[in-house]
């Protein structure tokens, strides 16, 4: 976070923004789920598990529309039509 969501005051540390006093324990906490689940996903991807890194992707969306988590998801749907194909064209090539 580098903004204060409620007063636009930037963000240094602490679960209270000094100059409005909102509570961002919270918000911090979203934060922090939405990074270890980006991360999740990519090694996913890493290791070519494209249905469990949409799945992971999916959850990501829910806590925040970020362009990483939406550039991830476009990437990963990609990847599973091309590998799809692939297997069409093998069996009825």
């Amino acid at each position: 976070m580098q903004r204060c969501p409620n007063c636009r005051a930037r963000y240094r540390d602490g679960e209270i923004c000094p100059r409005c006093g909102m509570e961002l324990s919270r918000l911090l906490q979203i934060e922090n789920r939405l990074r270890t689940l980006e991360q999740i996903a990519v090694r996913s991807l890493l290791v070519k598990d494209f249905y469990l890194a949409e799945i992971i992707l999916r959850r990501a969306l829910k806590l925040q529309a970020t362009p990483m988590v939406h550039s991830l998801l476009k990437f990963t749907r990609q990847q599973k039509r091309r590998r799809l194909k692939g297997k069409l064209s093998t069996h009825y090539g």
